[in-house]
């Protein structure tokens, strides 16, 4: 079994436990049916200057194997009923993503 193999099962274990329903809608595409951790607080931002960064923009964790296509800017996600558009991507090496969003 390889590392990404072994980080994908943790994905997927993550993600079956505090994952949430969420609708998945990429630019000018169909809309589907995705699992993705949601978090509308705090993220903390390690900055190429080294300095501690704190924001309060929505945040979506996923696992890379539940999309065809990895989000991209300009696609939006629906979650608890309330319109996001994806703002920027950062993939973690392995097989999850942090999607940052902002209101639409």
């Amino acid at each position: 079994m390889s590392w990404l193999d072994l980080t994908d099962g943790v994905m997927r274990a993550a993600t079956n436990v505090f994952g949430e329903p969420v609708v998945f809608t990429p630019s000018g595409g169909q809309a589907s049916n995705k699992i993705g951790i949601f978090r509308d607080q705090f993220l903390e931002i390690d900055s190429q200057t080294g300095y501690q960064v704190l924001t309060d923009q929505p945040n979506l964790g996923i696992r890379n194997s539940d999309f065809a296509t990895l989000p991209a800017q300009g696609d939006s996600f629906t979650i608890r009923n309330i319109n996001y558009i994806v703002h920027t991507v950062h993939r973690d090496g392995e097989a999850g993503s942090t999607i940052l969003l902002y209101k639409a």
